[in-house]
């Protein structure tokens, strides 16, 4: 880690510590239990989130082919197909598509049902607005950094 990347994440960690009490408060926030720091590496020590991260739940639920292209880094908004709606993360991805309703009447899986994606966004923000309430502001909102609980929380 070089050490500018160092110094910006160990700001945000200590200034996350010093804010930890308000922020526990809130069930969309991961609980943060300590960091230490050694050889010009950061050990979080966090509540553990059994779900994985919507990330990986977006390219779990990925089935059909156009879908898996999405899912690697190589994919861009100009290379989905119009119907689908893109939050383009680190990796890219698929959040939420409209039916893909083939001949057979099948809808295909192409992405995150539209109730779980009003759900996870209802989280997301809800944890925002703690974090935006105690005077600080979330810089890397992505798939990859939204994490589910074992209750599924987000």
């Amino acid at each position: 880690m070089d050490s500018f990347k160092y110094a910006a994440t160990l700001n945000e960690w200590e200034t996350w510590a010093r804010h930890h009490e308000q922020l526990s408060s809130c069930a969309n926030l991961v609980k943060l239990h300590g960091y230490t720091k050694a050889d010009g590496k950061i050990k979080i020590y966090s509540e553990f989130c059994s779900g994985g991260d919507v990330q990986s739940m977006i390219i779990r639920n990925l089935s059909s082919v156009s879908g898996a292209a999405l899912a690697s880094t190589s994919a861009t908004p100009s290379s989905v197909p119009p119907a689908t709606t893109v939050a383009a993360g680190e990796s890219g991805g698929v959040l939420q598509s409209s039916p893909a309703i083939g001949p057979s009447g099948n809808r295909g899986n192409r992405g995150l049902e539209e109730g779980l994606v009003r759900r996870i966004s209802t989280d997301v923000l809800r944890g925002l607005s703690t974090i935006h309430s105690n005077g600080l502001v979330y810089g890397d909102l992505k798939p990859s950094n939204v994490f589910i609980g074992g209750s599924e929380q987000v």
